[in-house]
């Protein structure tokens, strides 16, 4: 997909999906339910939520269920707690705490989870589970997206070397979680934080490590921590989080929090990747050098305006569908932007869930393998996509080309897409 900038208009908020967040099967430190948090997402906009409950999933099949309810996308994972030995100035080996957060990317790597932590429930007592840094039994969950969440507390030159170690296993699925409580120690880890991505070439992204859907669970919270550490909490002091804000928060307050390209960078990770450029110029340059399945362009732009990029987009990639958006109700702007080809016309502001549901429609199929084909060159996509039209409509098509151009491949092609797909395919040579 390509996107231009200004998405949002004035009013409106960003999308976003939040990536860390733990469910009461995360005993002793989520504060609620999983149908509650994934019920909290959808009613605050999100794109998606990650259940990554700590070293379980157990508590998928129920966000899945009210996930299934409302239309949220749900991005199974887990969350692991993971020891690890650092040399201290003296020569005294000094343990420090880091989280990996694992979401698979498709069935093959869930399965490889579930026997990861299957594997390390086994190796500690009930009720705990073993893993250590660095360990060959990591390389199982390649097949995952991996956000690392340091502690604060972690020297700069200490953080670079385990980000390192890490982005050698996991590098270019592995992620630097931002996470900013609003604490009075956000500015100094934020300036680390930009300094360690610079450094070691791991992109930043934002989570919110969520313990609670809603603030007014503190108080449950801090029982929860309180039973943990088995003293009243009263006396549990920096035991205790500071504030309440490891809840799920509105968009507007996230917008005000993390940078637009970290709360980007969750939609990436939840399975939306796209191009963002400067202009239509830059548009036209990227389309040329790549597929893409959908356009996503503003209507006014300088000095190329969006009318102008449609056009041209039409004249090269006539199959491509392009989406305009304006925050100014033009009527003539719309009537001429369907006109010239648009599948449709947003106003400005929408709620992302209309821009998704907009992407979901007329964005073209991917044509990666799945049905025998494999089109990566622009034209072919193109060629592909058209068939893909053709087969669900009853048109006569004629096929016409030199002798293995591959006629006979896209005539199965449009077969197999068709809703005639389990008749017969009749061969004439």
């Amino acid at each position: 997909m390509v996107s231009l900038p200004d998405t949002r208009g004035a009013g409106a908020l960003p999308a976003y999906a939040e990536l860390h967040c733990r469910s009461n099967f995360s005993f002793g430190c989520g504060a609620s339910q999983p149908q509650e948090l994934v019920a909290r997402a959808h009613a605050l906009g999100y794109a998606a939520l990650a259940l990554t409950d700590e070293c379980s999933v157990a508590g998928v099949v129920r966000a899945h269920q009210e996930a299934q309810k409302l239309g949220l996308r749900l991005l199974p994972g887990a969350e692991f707690v993971v020891p690890h030995e650092l040399p201290a100035p003296d020569g005294l080996p000094g343990e420090i705490r880091f989280s990996l957060l694992v979401l698979p990317r498709d069935l093959v790597a869930w399965g490889e989870l579930c026997v990861f932590i299957t594997a390390a429930r086994r190796a500690a007592p009930k009720g705990q589970y073993r893993v250590r840094w660095p360990d060959p039994a990591w390389a199982a969950l390649k097949g995952c997206e991996v956000i690392l969440v340091l502690p604060q507390t972690l020297a700069s030159v200490d953080a670079c070397t385990l980000v390192r170690s890490v982005a050698a296993v996991f590098a270019p699925h592995l992620w630097l979680a931002v996470h900013l409580p609003l604490g009075p120690a956000d500015a100094a880890w934020l300036a680390q934080l930009n300094q360690l991505s610079q450094r070691t070439d791991v992109p930043l992204v934002a989570t919110g490590n969520v313990v609670m859907h809603v603030r007014s669970r503190k108080p449950l919270h801090d029982a929860l921590v309180a039973t943990r550490v088995r003293q009243p909490v009263a006396e549990c002091g920096a035991a205790l989080a500071p504030n309440a804000e490891a809840h799920l928060r509105s968009r507007a307050r996230l917008a005000r929090t993390y940078r637009p390209e970290w709360l980007q960078a969750t939609l990436e990770l939840a399975g939306r990747p796209y191009v963002a450029v400067d202009g239509g110029e830059a548009a036209l340059k990227a389309l040329d050098e790549q597929a893409f399945s959908i356009v996503v362009s503003d209507v006014r732009m300088m000095p190329m305006d969006g009318i102008t990029l449609l056009k041209e987009i039409r004249a090269r990639l006539p199959h491509l569908p392009v989406v305009l958006m304006t925050a100014y109700a033009e009527v003539d702007k719309a009537v001429d932007a369907m006109r010239s080809g648009a599948c449709d016309f947003l106003l400005k502001p929408f709620e992302p869930q209309a821009l998704l549901a907009h992407i979901n429609k007329y964005e073209l199929p991917d044509t990666d393998g799945g049905d025998g084909v494999i089109a990566i060159d622009p034209a072919s996509r193109e060629l592909f996509a058209m068939a893909q039209r053709v087969a669900q409509t009853d048109a006569t098509v004629l096929l016409t080309g030199e002798s293995g151009v591959g006629k006979e491949v896209v005539a199965r092609f449009i077969h197999r897409s068709s809703g005639r797909k389990n008749g017969y395919f009749l061969l004439i040579i």
